[in-house]
């Protein structure tokens, strides 16, 4: 039997649903520690019982109590790069040995831990254990640098599942043998914008209709690269007519609506934040004409075949994204995507101006980049290799 154990809300990250639906009878868990466990033992329920499915009242399942060691811990002073909890060594050791009397509690012989947090306390408790790697972590720098338990754990556990083709070349470099490349890719059955009503994000924002829609829904903030998108389209805009803006993001429209006052943008609309599959995003989604992905050199996005990729792909619209190794995995220059220079403000709103002028080529690329979500990104074909990934876990001495 198989465990997945998170630090995160399924419902927001679901990565541990796409597993359970590939796995027969996994469950997840939340990561929590020990002294945790034993304050209110009925909280540590399953979070998954059946595919599809998550029990509403289980909603409380315990969080996770964060060993605060870290105003205490000299380490930092020999190295200062703090994990994704914000610990450093000694604080961080506390955390796996606290994380560690928890999961051996748990039935299951083989773990699979969300991220790096809570893998050494796995192997700790004895168990057969993968890393599901869905953030690089990078001690918030610019440069790629691992705290030292976070390599330790990465060369301890018995294979590193990465979501990047571009993160699975980076660890290998650094050494480590058992790295196993696994999209996120999208679930269809929940995010499908070939599906929605194209009407609702005309009623909400009727400026839209009949308008060339520039779109973008996803992270707004700097490192996200969202500031880059406002500059091409301002470049656009004066050119041609007949363009509008169109921008979501998860909570910093405050910001991007700063940023178009700045740049002097007249004709935008900033759409109000929601979740990932509401049916008015959906339908945003489904009426951009074209949706452009911008990146940074931050590597938790320069690397990341991000979830907005897939996204876009799927509505089957044509997309124009700023070169990343990340995205280099997934997408081909002139067959799913325009790929424009990175750091290069008129080469992307050159390329977006293409597919203005050229429908045809739009279309195609649109199409392509819709069939490679139906027929290598889709969970439902994703999932096959992950029975894969954990048969081959499980098969290991």
């Amino acid at each position: 039997m198989i465990a997945y154990v998170t630090r995160f809300n399924p419902r927001i990250f679901p990565r541990p649903l796409f597993f359970a639906r590939a796995i027969k009878d996994m469950k997840i868990y939340l990561l929590r520690t020990l002294p945790g466990h034993f304050r209110d033992p009925n909280s540590c329920r399953v979070l998954y019982e059946q595919p599809g499915y998550i029990r509403q009242n289980d909603q409380r399942v315990g969080k996770l109590i964060v060993v605060r060691l870290t105003s205490s811990d000299i380490s930092r002073i020999i190295n200062s790069c703090y994990r994704q909890d914000r610990t450093y060594v000694l604080s961080g050791l506390a955390m796996e040995f606290a994380l560690a009397g928890f999961i051996s509690k748990l039935e299951q012989d083989v773990v699979i831990i969300k991220n790096v947090i809570g893998a050494l306390g796995a192997k700790l408790a004895g168990k057969r254990v993968a890393i599901d790697m869905m953030d690089l972590w990078h001690c918030e720098r610019r440069d790629v640098i691992f705290n030292p338990l976070d390599y330790t754990a990465l060369r301890k556990v018995d294979c590193v599942i990465v979501w990047s083709k571009a993160i699975a070349a980076l660890l290998k470099r650094a050494g480590l043998k058992c790295i196993e490349y696994l999209p996120f890719g999208i679930d269809l059955e929940v995010f499908d914008p070939k599906r929605a009503d194209i009407k609702l994000i005309y009623e909400k924002y009727p400026q839209l209709e009949g308008r060339v829609i520039i779109g973008y829904s996803g992270g707004g903030h700097t490192y996200h690269g969202v500031h880059k998108v406002l500059a091409a389209y301002r470049i656009i805009e004066k050119r041609n007519k007949d363009v509008f803006l169109a921008v979501q993001t998860w909570g910093q429209n405050p910001l991007i609506s700063r940023m178009i006052m700045h740049l002097g943008i007249r004709r935008a609309v900033i759409v109000q934040p929601s979740v990932f599959n509401d049916p008015l995003r959906l339908s945003l989604l489904k009426a951009s004409s074209i949706l452009v992905l911008p990146t940074s050199k931050s590597p938790g996005v320069y690397l990341a075949e991000r979830t907005t990729m897939f996204q876009f792909m799927s509505t089957g619209n044509a997309i124009v994204a700023e070169y990343s190794p990340g995205s280099a995995g997934v997408l081909r220059n002139g067959h799913n995507a325009l790929v424009a220079n990175y750091g290069d403000i008129h080469d992307l709103a050159e390329k977006i101006m293409f597919l203005i002028k050229n429908d045809k080529v739009a279309e195609e690329i649109g199409r392509n980049a819709r069939r490679d979500i139906e027929e290598k990104y889709n969970w439902i074909i994703l999932a096959k290799k992950a029975k894969n990934v954990i048969n081959a876990l499980l098969n290991k001495r």
